[in-house]
């Protein structure tokens, strides 16, 4: 067996793998090709220089593992390592960690992530061992259906879809969403605002920009990507008009039957929005890191 970089002709038999694997996952199931290439894009991964596959004796795909980045270059979010069930409990799988903690080391990548679903003990066990440490927990909720109610919007808010070519605040939005998620350059939102299934809400007051909400159409599903309200104009009614406007546009695009999101438990306040807008708790997702040292052990 041997370890390779990711070629194109690898997108067909990693997703496969991939389904085998996550059959029962909330979050992963049901992936395309497409939407694969699309989901780790958008995270700012390059398949072919930053991701690795397992290939068998008869250059069958038999485990797949890679990482991520945005703006900060020396954090990598982690995808694996994943090894098909037949090949289970030969080492593989740390064989495969230690060539990826390699070639991120030789990237100057300073610490690792990785988001896993509370029902994978085996992973959660095996991320133990070397050395991963759990952090934060998430939560996924979805909607199969249009909420029936009302959201009311605040007087004098503005909730607008960006597109190219539109006069925003493109500092002020990079600030508010850098406060919560990941820090970003302005380039990166421009690419974002390009991309035809990808939507970014903006919520202002008096001119300014008080929330947002960027949702990306993959497939039947529409994915809450990321929603925020600045602290200081919480409890207004903003995020729940925000969230509403947003919800009503994904449902009158063609195909959609689920809408989506993974939330931070540290923010309790906007899961309370999720559920007053007809959502569900579906899974939990654990958040752990390890540092990239000069040893992979």
């Amino acid at each position: 067996m041997i370890i390779r970089h990711f070629q194109a002709s690898d997108f067909e038999p990693v997703t496969d793998l991939l389904n085998r694997t996550y059959r029962k996952s909330a979050r992963m199931s049901g992936l395309t090709p497409d939407r694969f290439k699309q989901e780790i894009h958008s995270r700012g991964g390059n398949l072919m220089q930053d991701y690795l596959v397992l290939e068998g004796r008869d250059s069958e795909v038999l485990g797949f593992c890679g990482y991520s980045t945005m703006a900060d270059a020396a954090r990598a979010r982690m995808d694996g390592p994943i090894i098909a069930y037949s090949e289970r409990g030969q080492g593989l799988g740390q064989r495969m960690w230690h060539e990826l903690a390699d070639l991120m080391r030789s990237r100057r990548i300073s610490s690792v992530s990785v988001l896993l679903e509370e029902e994978n003990r085996l992973a959660a066990k095996f991320l133990d061992r070397l050395g991963f440490t759990r952090h934060a927990t998430q939560l996924i909720v979805t909607s199969d259906r249009p909420y029936q109610g009302k959201a009311v919007a605040p007087p004098g808010l503005k909730i607008r879809r960006i597109t190219e070519g539109d006069v925003f605040d493109r500092d002020a939005y990079i600030q508010a969403h850098g406060r919560l998620f990941e820090n970003r350059s302005r380039q990166f939102l421009d690419l974002l605002i390009a991309l035809p299934d990808y939507n970014i809400f903006v919520a202002e007051s008096q001119g300014a920009i008080v929330g947002f909400l960027e949702l990306e159409l993959v497939e039947d599903t529409a994915i809450i990507e990321s929603f925020g309200v600045k602290a200081e104009q919480r409890r207004k009614g903003f995020g729940s008009a925000l969230l509403k406007q947003a919800l009503d546009y994904a449902w009158k695009q063609n195909g959609i039957k689920l809408i989506r999101q993974i939330w931070k438990t540290d923010h309790p306040e906007f899961l309370q929005v999720y559920t007053s807008l007809g959502f569900k708790q579906k899974t939990a997702l654990h958040h752990m890191e390890k540092a990239i040292g000069q040893s992979s052990n």
